[in-house]
């Protein structure tokens, strides 16, 4: 019963950070990631609500299911990075006739894109960086959060 109830508060964080107006298929593999990470990436419910209020947990588990959902999504390459062109990419194709959304995906780019560039140790060197686009996601009015 915990489980089913820490992956529907999962989904619907997940799903609060992605805009309306965005197309539906979007949406709907952005929540089959954010499923297949949770059960590998399990968290508590108190970081679920974290979650829900748009606060990252400090647990390594958090980060790392970031890592996973951004992974599976194209948000971050397998190398553990923002995947700037691939969010172009997908924007470009999502957002085809909407220019007004591929400029804001552009702006969540240049205002993110400095994540790369961080100097991260440690061995879950992704799950920093996550934890990074999370930050910046929260904190500019672009992308998938606004």
């Amino acid at each position: 019963m915990s489980f089913k109830i820490n992956l529907v508060m999962f989904v619907a964080v997940g799903l609060c950070c992605i805009q309306a107006d965005q197309a539906e298929e979007l949406k709907l593999k952005y929540m089959k990631h954010l499923l297949e990470c949770v059960a590998e990436y399990p968290l508590p419910p108190e970081e679920m609500i974290q979650l829900s209020k748009k606060q990252l947990p400090d647990s390594e588990n958090a980060k790392c299911l970031l890592a996973c959902t951004y992974k599976k999504s194209g948000i971050m390459d397998q190398d553990g990075k923002l995947a700037v062109e691939e969010i172009r990419r997908i924007s470009e194709t999502t957002f085809a006739g909407k220019p007004e959304l591929i400029k804001k995906s552009e702006d969540f780019i240049n205002a993110c894109k400095h994540v790369n560039d961080e100097d991260i140790a440690g061995d879950k060197k992704e799950c920093q960086r996550a934890m990074l686009i999370f930050n910046c996601t929260m904190q500019t009015p672009h992308g998938l959060a606004s």
